[in-house]
């Protein structure tokens, strides 16, 4: 249900960096910010220069702040793979699979859940896995359910949804 202030806030959030900011010749303001800590939304406060506000909660993300270990995850990576490469297929995209395959997991997990084009709700999800095992699972399972829901071109009629009685 939408507040006073407008639209209701998720119960995540995530700290972002200004990484790079320019201007394009049409006005456009193109702003990249890099995560730094998840964080549980403890209250709205009052907004400012017409910008909602938080005060957040870092406690259950203090975590993030910490390097990922290497061979710390315990997630198929095949697997996570493997249902890319369904997904790119479908989707139509193309991709660098040497790099893909030189990434880190962890760098893996991350930048594909940045850059995919997923829903707001997925992408929430992917924000609020606990760990990066986790995020992994979520990702795979959004990979997945694209593949088998999305029509691959608007001429695919829509799946019949009643339910047998």
């Amino acid at each position: 249900p939408a507040g006073q202030t407008g639209p209701s806030l998720f119960r995540v959030g995530c700290l972002g960096r200004l990484s790079s900011f320019s201007e394009t010749d049409d006005g456009r303001y193109l702003v990249t910010l890099t995560g730094v800590a998840r964080f549980a939304v403890a209250e709205e406060i009052e907004i400012r220069r017409g910008y909602r506000r938080v005060r957040a909660d870092f406690r259950d993300f203090l975590g993030d702040l910490r390097p990922v270990e290497e061979n710390s995850s315990s997630f198929d990576r095949d697997r996570l793979l493997s249902a890319l490469r369904a997904y790119f297929s479908h989707r139509g995209f193309d991709a660098n699979w040497d790099a893909i395959n030189g990434m880190p997991d962890d760098a893996l997990v991350v930048t594909l859940a940045m850059v995919c084009p997923f829903e707001p709700a997925a992408k929430q999800a992917l924000l609020e896995a606990p760990t990066l095992a986790d995020r992994a699972e979520v990702l795979l399972t959004v990979l997945q359910i694209d593949v088998h829901e999305t029509p691959t071109d608007d001429s695919a009629p829509e799946p019949d949804r009643r339910r047998a009685s």
